[in-house]
Parts: C-alpha cells; sequence; structure tokens
C-alpha cells in the first residue's frame, strides 16, 4: 500500500539506479570529450607540422626558384611573384623535400619540433619508397595539389576523416607517433605567424636573391 516501507525502499532503489546511471553517463561523456580532444589535438598537430614545413623549406626552395629565373629579369619581377602561385610551387618542393627526409629520418623540421614521428609497423623509419607514396597522397588528397579553391575543402575532408577514424588516408600502415614537443607551444605559435609574415611580405623571395 503508498507509503509503505516495502514501497519507499523501492522508490528509494529506483532513485540510487538512476543516479548510478546518470553517474556513468557523465563518466562516459567525460571521457569522450577528452579523447575527442586529444584527437582534435593530434590532427592539429599534423596540420601545424605541415604548414611550418611547407611555409620553409618549401616556400623558401620555391622563392628561390623564382629567384633564379624571374628574378634575373630585375627587381621588380623578383618581387612581384604572386603568393599563391609561390604557395603552389611550394608545395611541390614540399613534396620532394618531406618524401626524402621521411623516408631517410623519420620527420621534417615541422614534425621534429612538435615532437612527431613516422614509423612503420616495425618502428623504423619508412625507407624513401613509402614515404614518397605518402608524401604523394598527402599532395593529392590532404593538399588538392595546391590548387586555390581545392586546398582548403581538401584540408576539411581529410581532417574530418583522420578524427572519425584515427588514422590519416595516406598513413596506410605508417604509424605517427608523439614523442613531446621539443620546444614550448608559445614559441611554435611564434614561428607560424613568422612564417606566414615571411611568405605574405615576400621576405622568402628577397633571401632567395640575396643568396
Amino acid at each position: 500500500m503508498p507509503g509503505s516501507p516495502q514501497s519507499r525502499a523501492q522508490i528509494e532503489a529506483m532513485l540510487r539506479e538512476a543516479q548510478a546511471k546518470k553517474g556513468t553517463l557523465t563518466t562516459d561523456a567525460q571521457q569522450n570529450a577528452t579523447e575527442s580532444a586529444r584527437k582534435l589535438g593530434w590532427v592539429g598537430k599534423r596540420l601545424a607540422a605541415r604548414y611550418i614545413d611547407v611555409f620553409s623549406l618549401g616556400l623558401f626552395g620555391a622563392s628561390a626558384w623564382w629567384a633564379a629565373t624571374e628574378g634575373r629579369k630585375g627587381v621588380e619581377a623578383a618581387i612581384a611573384a604572386d603568393l599563391w602561385l609561390l604557395l603552389f610551387m611550394a608545395l611541390a618542393v614540399w613534396f620532394l623535400a618531406e618524401s626524402l627526409l621521411i623516408g631517410l629520418f623519420g620527420t621534417t623540421p615541422g614534425k621534429w619540433l612538435l615532437g612527431l614521428r613516422v614509423r612503420d609497423a616495425h618502428g623504423e623509419v619508412p625507407g624513401i619508397p613509402r614515404a614518397f607514396t605518402r608524401s604523394f597522397w598527402v599532395y593529392v588528397r590532404g593538399l588538392g595539389f595546391g590548387l586555390l579553391f581545392v586546398t582548403p575543402f581538401a584540408i576539411f575532408i581529410a581532417g574530418a576523416q583522420t578524427l572519425n577514424k584515427g588514422v590519416a588516408p595516406w598513413d596506410n600502415g605508417l604509424v605517427v607517433d608523439e614523442q613531446g614537443a621539443s620546444v614550448q607551444w608559445q614559441v611554435i605559435a611564434f614561428l607560424l605567424v613568422m612564417l606566414w609574415i615571411a611568405a605574405a611580405e615576400g621576405w622568402w623571395l628577397e633571401l632567395a636573391s640575396v643568396l
């Protein structure tokens, strides 16, 4: 009957069960949020490493090529290079440089700064053939050949796939290990900003023309 000790005991048991389920759901949600944040940070690190490589190795190489060809026509030609054209060329230079560096050392300047290394299933460097294949698919699927109106969509789609599956579409049996960044994030952020300014202001062209 209502109000009996047995009824109160049943209600209290139901309340305890509901509280336990709520606690479990809260814990699961916290764990999922933590895992999502970890994956997002991991993908962000990889993008930042690629940004550093493209805007340092790649853009300097492209600027050097431009200075050695168009730059011979005069100072005006050397400094009039369109930024997007240089970036397109920088991605091609980056593609070759990354293939060699990852194949031989398993890392690049950007990846080294952020504590990332590419390894095969045995923990060894991939070798140039596998690194070349990996970089090619990054160039195609992750950067859309550097085409102005394709690259942003390629980066977004590849990032979403990496977040969803936990591996990038081009890893193909290779592993990207995190070994801890060798410098503080503030320094890395400053470097990213400076690289962008160097590209936008044409500093790479000026340096390449001098050298």
